[in-house]
């Protein structure tokens, strides 16, 4: 990453370039000192100065017709945020090994465990579809704190989870491309902020469990703690770069999930929580909480009729993604070729300098496919890519299924970009995103 050899009046470096004369304030000095150690807040500041995306004005419906009012737009919207959802093979369930000795049966949910999870609540977050703010609980957390430990207790112990917190208000959020489409939108859920405490207090209890039995593979970097993007990256490419550096070729292929966290099915889930040990109570509370979604897309205020969710974990919520490592975790399993993890997003990596090697990799990818066929999460194989780095090598052809992985240059990946050099073949080049 180049910082721009620029001071300002304060005789500060500028961290990125712009005019002289800039000014560093006292908060920006922080976050960049501490940048090191804290590059969520650094990318949270970076992000926050970017340009604002213009709000959607109009969508294309299956027929190509432009949609420029609202209600039609929320309606477009939510059919083809449902039509996504996967349609269970109930009748072929995979086989399951518990393979751990330990197992969670059971949660003891504590009157300190409410209060802190209500202390760390942020304020500026949107209100799910009960209304409840989050500044109104955690100004209340002393009044509220006991009833509340009272009601999740109660919730836990029975396995049932109220109605009202598996409703959510969908916020469609822009990805990249066509704007007018549909598909290129993240469904965002903004679920009932009660409902997240008592899924904050239970996801930190079960990643306690998973991290004391070491369930979740290192090759998982996506929220988790002490790993990052930036662990994700240096991981990968430090044996990527070290094999170039000894005169070898090395193939990296980026893989994408289509619809990722909303297709999981979830009598798999419940198998692959059983896999794991969570078992009694708590996969009984997650079953429940699984069960009987109701969804709805609003914009500027204006709401779809409800539509009922049929697989997938809320993106959003505080559980979900903990749900889902817990799903791809056994992605990998048996492969040879280096595989790292950030939640979805996964990329393959190995040394392509002659037949034998690519053909080990190809392996991996054949393997990779069984796995998604067998647990019904589909991958976009046309959003797939590879890039052929160093001078010997053989560009191998690699297939998912059978379709042709497209070969790239470059590839976006974590917030970078990685490229092969035209002029140096033999080494990878990371450059931050800025634009």
């Amino acid at each position: 990453m180049a910082i721009a050899n620029k001071r300002g009046d304060d005789g500060q470096p500028c961290l990125v370039p712009r005019p002289s004369g800039c000014h560093v304030g006292g908060a920006e000095r922080k976050i960049a000192l501490e940048a090191k150690h804290d590059s969520k807040g650094f990318f949270q500041y970076f992000n926050s100065k970017r340009a604002l995306k213009a709000e959607i004005t109009n969508l294309q419906d299956s027929k190509g017709l432009i949609i420029d009012n609202e209600i039609d737009m929320v309606n477009e919207f939510n059919d083809y945020f449902s039509r996504v959802f996967t349609i269970e093979n109930t009748s072929n369930l995979p086989p399951i090994n518990t393979n751990t000795a330990s197992s969670m049966t059971n949660i003891c949910i504590t009157e300190v465990d409410v209060i802190l999870s209500l202390a760390k609540l942020k304020i500026n977050k949107s209100q799910g579809p009960d209304g409840i703010l989050p500044i109104v609980l955690k100004e209340m957390r002393d009044i509220i704190s006991q009833p509340l430990t009272l009601i999740f207790q109660k919730s836990l112990s029975a396995g049932v989870v109220p109605s009202d917190w598996k409703h959510a208000n969908i916020t469609p959020i822009f990805k990249k491309g066509d704007r007018s489409n549909p598909a290129n939108y993240r469904p965002i859920s903004l679920t009932s902020i009660t409902g997240k405490i008592m899924e904050a207090i239970i996801q930190v209890k079960m990643v306690d469990y998973l991290d004391a039995n070491n369930i979740i593979k290192d090759s998982q970097h996506g929220f988790r703690r002490g790993r990052s993007c930036l662990t994700n990256l240096l991981e990968f490419f430090e044996e990527a770069t070290s094999e170039i550096d000894h005169k070898k070729a090395y193939d990296v292929i980026y893989l994408d999930f289509q619809k990722a966290f909303d297709v999981v099915p979830h009598k798999r889930l419940l198998l692959k929580l059983k896999a794991a040990g969570i078992l009694g109570t708590v996969a009984t509370w997650i079953k429940n909480w699984l069960t009987d979604r109701k969804q709805r897309v609003v914009i500027r205020g204006t709401m779809s009729q409800w539509a009922s969710v049929h697989s997938g974990v809320p993106q959003g919520s505080i559980l979900g993604p903990l749900l889902f490592l817990i799903y791809i975790n056994d992605i990998d399993t048996n492969t040879y070729s280096k595989l790292v993890k950030f939640a979805d997003d996964t990329k393959v990596g190995g040394v392509a300098d002659t037949n034998l090697a690519a053909e080990r990799l190809q392996r991996d990818l054949d393997l990779i496919s069984e796995w998604a066929d067998t647990w019904q999460m589909k991958f976009n194989t046309d959003k797939c890519k590879v890039i052929h780095a160093g001078s010997r090598n053989i560009k191998y052809r690699y297939f998912m299924g059978s379709t042709e992985i497209k070969v790239a240059d470059y590839e976006k990946d974590l917030g970078i970009f990685t490229y092969k050099n035209k002029h140096m073949k033999s080494v990878f080049v990371l450059s931050l995103l800025l634009t």
